[in-house]
């Protein structure tokens, strides 16, 4: 059964550049193997994409991106990733990093449903 967990909560956010999660909020997943980040957006203008990454350690050389999304419109989108199936699975940390090449703002939480492993 899956278990719900917060990874962001309502965050605005505005730039032109990267901005990644603060290391206070990325998620310890080592005992989860699939899970499913569900990105609310309340507020959006510009094209930022916000990318969901994943690194078996708290080293930020080795965080690599398990899924992005490019949210269009306020609304929810969900990403999947799959450990059998993701080109890059779930590793253990789980951080958020947004970027876009033009001036953007952002007002968005992020819930995960993550799969237990055994």
């Amino acid at each position: 059964m899956p278990q719900t967990i917060l990874l962001q909560d309502w965050k605005y956010v505005s730039g032109s550049s990267e901005i990644v999660q603060a290391e206070t909020g990325w998620l310890d997943l080592a005992d989860f193997t699939d899970f499913a980040a569900y990105l609310s957006v309340k507020d959006l203008s510009g094209a930022p994409t916000i990318y969901y990454e994943t690194s078996p350690s708290k080293d930020n050389d080795l965080f690599a991106t398990m899924a992005s999304v490019a949210p269009g419109a306020a609304g929810r989108t969900v990403s999947i990733v799959r450990y059998s199936s993701a080109s890059e699975p779930l590793a253990r940390w789980v951080r958020w990093r947004i970027n876009a090449a033009a001036a953007y703002t952002l007002n968005f939480r992020v819930w995960v449903a993550a799969v237990p492993t055994g």
